[in-house]
């Protein structure tokens, strides 16, 4: 079924957008409007899966239209297409779009990344869960660590290091700083991971802009509403995922960048249960389930939602366009067959990671929710007693530190 697609641009370059997009005809139903009044027509009367916007387009403001369509049809993907002299308008923009791409644009990187968040949006089959996920703008972050960078920036002696170092510790900051670095407007030549290159690639200048005039962080406020959840143990538990997924990878290549995306995915892998919290009833009603039932949280979600965190947190940095190799160890880290995979990658390390993380006491030799069949298929079901070992050193050595050594 082909993706319905409304493109706000001025009538001067419509016919050139046409042209450019030609192609698409086959994969795409597209519509052309280039003032406020067309656009509300036609989302009013017909289902759209995209709206792209072209800040040149004279009789729209972007950032206006772009607030009112999140809050009215959160479901569209949100796309802004800008010129390299809009810059603080795309800062500003952050919190109300998707994607960003610059002009001139590749119609085939437009097609792949509309593409990949649309197949990721039809996993989750719940309209509510789909739109409450893509209003999400930014999630709550750690309160010491968002107290600490507030602290940092408005310091007279900022250090770009410590600014790093904050982001770096934290799962929301992470996820957005590297959002923005990744956008198609910087046009930079490949895909940023690493949250330390991506604040200095930023500069301070723009990270200040970012948070204390933007506010794309915000401190973890506990909704009366929402029992048992601690962002404190969420943090702690993504940190050291991270940190044994990231010595994981070491112990198997020496591929220098998947060491990069499997410390990220390990810090990110959980994000989706932060987005789960944007709808206390959801959250409660899965807390519930799980209680009566006795089953854990994951299968609580799948049970009672259709999905589980990580299919949320998956869609959710696809929208903000974090690299693939992470989106997709985050989409199966608790199922990794369902990838199709037939080599060790991000996701193996994430996975394994994970279950041995949570693996309890009283388990025993046995691993309760790691996927043999994901890890015969691609030959490292005998690694398993190397990760193992690995995983008991890293518990004596708790100072490993979490950024990579660059």
């Amino acid at each position: 079924m082909r993706k319905k697609i409304l493109f706000v641009n001025d009538s001067a370059t419509t016919q050139n957008m046409r042209e450019m997009l030609d192609q698409m005809v086959e994969f795409w139903e597209m519509q052309f409007v280039q003032d406020e009044t067309s656009i509300w027509g036609r989302l009013e009367s017909q289902d759209y899966d995209v709206i792209v916007l072209n800040l040149r387009t004279p009789e729209v403001n972007g950032i206006e239209l772009f607030e009112r369509v999140k809050e009215h049809y959160p479901q569209l993907v949100r796309v802004m297409i800008a010129g390299p002299s809009d810059q603080e308008i795309v800062l500003r923009a952050i919190r109300f779009n998707h994607h960003i791409i610059a002009e001139p644009f590749n119609p085939h990187s437009l097609m792949s990344l509309i593409n990949r968040s649309c197949q990721l949006r039809d996993i989750l089959r719940d309209e509510k869960l789909k739109q409450s996920i893509a209003r999400i703008s930014n999630l709550p972050s750690l309160p010491s660590l968002y107290q600490q960078i507030i602290s940092e920036l408005q310091s007279p002696r900022v250090s770009v290091k410590r600014v790093a170092d904050l982001i770096a510790q934290d799962v929301t900051m992470t996820a957005k700083i590297l959002q923005l670095v990744n956008s198609a407007f910087f046009s930079l030549p490949q895909k940023i991971i690493n949250p330390h290159q991506a604040v200095v690639l930023l500069g301070i200048d723009i990270i200040k802009g970012l948070v204390l005039h933007v506010h794309i962080f915000s401190s973890f406020k506990v909704d009366s509403q929402i029992k048992n959840f601690s962002i404190e143990a969420l943090s702690k538990h993504s940190l050291l995922v991270a940190k044994l997924a990231r010595e994981i990878v070491l112990a198997e290549t020496s591929v220098r960048s998947m060491e990069d995306d499997a410390l990220v995915a390990g810090l990110l892998h959980d994000i989706g249960k932060l987005a789960l919290l944007r709808d206390p009833d959801r959250y409660n009603q899965v807390m519930a389930h799980c209680q009566s039932r006795k089953c854990n949280h994951y299968q609580g979600e799948y049970e009672v939602l259709g999905a589980s965190h990580a299919e949320m947190g998956a869609y959710l940095l696809d929208l903000w366009g974090i690299p693939e190799p992470v989106v997709q160890a985050i989409a199966f880290h608790h199922n990794p067959s369902k990838a199709m995979e037939t080599n060790f990658s991000v996701l193996t390390a994430v996975h394994a990671a994970n279950v041995l993380i949570n693996r309890k006491k009283h388990d025993g030799d046995q691993y309760p929710g790691l996927d043999l069949f994901y890890l015969l298929s691609i030959r490292k079901k005998e690694e398993i007693s190397k990760w193992e070992e690995i995983h008991r050193r890293f518990k004596e050595n708790r100072d490993i530190q979490l950024v990579s050594g660059k």
